[in-house]
């Protein structure tokens, strides 16, 4: 299905209006309103273009909760905080300039406060009637699209995309027909209260996930190197491995975190949001709470801080046994001088894994993630080949930093493999990335190339731009396997990998991984192609999926009182 291109900017210009009258009416000077309200336009213009170039996201009233977490990267925040300070010392200078030449209308202040009365109004009417608007702007096709923000801001204006989805999204309280009935239906409509084995297998098989942040091959991104960056990750994923479609670009990993560790999908959240800090206040289904019923240890391992991304509390709700970070505790740092080493990190999963049998060992390592020294790999004869001179002299530094990272994640891969392959006990390691970065130059100087492919067909360039490499390590014979999945399907897949049978919401998460296998931005269509809209043959499913997902994470619970889960006594 092709995206249909339109633009209709009607609310875009009433809303920089009603921001220019609000000026106004608070001034009373003309100049002066037209001036700061023009300055406003240009630099959200501007940041909303870096935003999108960068991340493929426009600018959301949500990222105003996000600062918290760009703070913790003091270089990348200080470097943006330069622009904003100084954007806000260029926007005082000017608006003093125009305040000074302007002279105040006496009409304006005579009648101030019954204008400001009348706007405030006006705006509390727009708030109260927002459904019966949505409904008007989606008819006429002025609506945001959430699905793909980005073309909305083409299509409709990054301010009318701002407002639509901080006010006018429909809340899933408005979702139809959601009940404790419905619910119920589901549950038998796909028997997912079918209890779990009540055994694991003869041979229980140990699980390790090394989600690893921007982790991405250059060679599928189109670049070549002096050497294989990623040797071991190569060699493996040739015969078990593929692609796994990230919600994310550039940033914001703990919503491909989410995705992998509980089989929801960021299609069916709230615009722009980060279900760690914003949706998950309970107990929820989770790879590692399924594993803990089966008998296994479950254990997450960081090498930055648990103060991100609520990651303490989330864990808990998540049921993971066990959580610790090497931030700030490792004697041994890696060669950026930001995180501990590899050696340390693989030292700590080997130690875990000895404590009980079977284990679930989740480590999200940061070593591919700016800002780094960029001296770091500065001898190293690992480096990018550009001979097109896409790189400038600044870019090709970073990106030479970049490559380095990833052969030093490559060989976090290969420590544990090592270690893994002369244990007795079953074991599978799961190596994959959890978004593409944003790195200037490597992401989008390697784009430039294909341009061309990708000019009409919107949907290739997002996929493009969200799949992810992932491979498979086991110290055991297992047929060879190439596969496709968006993120939050790889929780059922998993499982089956065990040899366990997914039950209760992974049953359903597994129904639907065989029938679509890709259900995020973009969806993949009975005929093997992608679209933004889901398929007509596919929209009951991917309904009673939204339906359970929203039941758990924004509604009732019903389906955990339903299926009379663990969760409710605790």
């Amino acid at each position: 299905t092709q995206y249909t291109m339109t633009y209709n900017y009607a609310f875009e210009i009433i809303s920089w209006l009603f921001l220019w009258l609000l000026v106004y009416v608070l001034s009373g000077r003309f100049l002066f309103s037209t001036s700061v309200v023009f300055l406003l336009f240009f630099f959200f213009f501007f940041s909303n273009g870096q935003k999108m170039r960068l991340l493929l996201a426009p600018l959301m009233v949500s990222d105003v909760f996000a600062v918290s977490e760009l703070a913790r990267q003091k270089n990348m925040f200080y470097r943006y905080l330069v622009y904003v300070v100084g954007a806000g010392v260029f926007l005082a200078a000017v608006s003093a300039v125009a305040w000074k030449k302007s002279r105040q209308r006496r009409i304006i202040t005579e009648n101030r406060v019954a204008l400001l009365l009348g706007l405030v109004l006006m705006s509390l009417l727009v708030v109260a009637n927002r459904a019966p608007i949505a409904r008007f702007l989606m008819e006429r096709d002025w609506f945001f699209n959430k699905v793909n923000p980005v073309m909305s801001v083409y299509q409709y204006g990054g301010l009318a995309t701002l407002l639509q989805a901080a006010v006018f999204a429909p809340d899933y309280k408005d979702m139809v027909d959601y009940n404790r009935s419905a619910v119920q239906n589901v549950i038998k409509k796909y028997g997912l209260d079918a209890q779990m084995p009540a055994a694991l297998p003869e041979e229980p098989v140990n699980l390790i996930i090394i989600l690893t942040e921007a982790f991405t091959d250059p060679d599928e991104v189109g670049w070549k190197t002096t050497q294989d960056a990623l040797p071991t990750f190569h060699e493996v994923r040739a015969k078990h491995g593929g692609r796994v479609l990230s919600p994310v670009l550039g940033g914001r990993s703990a919503n491909a975190e989410f995705e992998l560790l509980t089989g929801f999908s960021m299609r069916f959240t709230p615009a722009n949001s980060i279900p760690y800090t914003d949706l998950i206040h309970r107990n929820i289904p989770s790879l590692a709470r399924f594993l803990n019923k089966a008998g296994y240890l479950t254990m997450a391992i960081h090498v930055a801080s648990l103060d991100f991304f609520n990651y303490k509390k989330v864990y808990d709700y998540q049921g993971f046994g066990m959580f610790t970070t090497l931030w700030d505790k490792a004697p041994k740092a890696d060669p950026m001088g930001m995180h501990a080493s590899r050696e340390e990190l693989a030292k700590l999963i080997i130690k875990a894994s000895t404590f009980h049998a079977p284990f679930f060992i989740f480590t999200f390592p940061n070593y591919t993630h700016g800002d780094w020294r960029y001296d770091s790999f500065a001898d190293s004869e690992l480096d990018v080949i550009d001979p097109d001179h896409l790189l400038s002299a600044d870019e090709r530094p970073r990106v030479k930093t970049y490559i380095n990272a990833l052969h030093y994640s490559d060989a976090l891969f290969a420590d544990l493999i090592a270690h893994f392959s002369t244990r007795k006990e079953k074991t599978l390691i799961v190596m994959l990335g959890d978004h593409q970065p944003f790195l200037e130059g490597y992401r989008q100087k390697a784009w430039q190339r294909m341009v061309e492919k990708y000019r009409d067909n919107e949907v290739t360039k997002v996929l493009a731009n969200y799949w992810v490499p992932v491979a498979l390590w086991s110290n055991y014979e297992r047929p060879e396997e190439k596969f496709e999945y968006s993120m939050n399907f790889l929780p059922s897949y998993l499982i089956e990998q065990l040899g366990l049978i997914p039950s209760g919401f992974y049953k359903l998460n597994r129904i639907l991984r065989d029938k679509i296998g890709v259900l995020s931005w973009v969806v993949k269509d009975p005929d093997g192609g992608y679209s933004f809209p889901i398929p007509f043959k596919y929209r009951p499913l991917a309904r009673d999926y939204e339906l359970i997902q929203y039941d758990i994470l924004n509604g009732e619970d019903y389906f955990g009182q339903l299926m009379n889960d663990e969760r409710i006594k605790e």
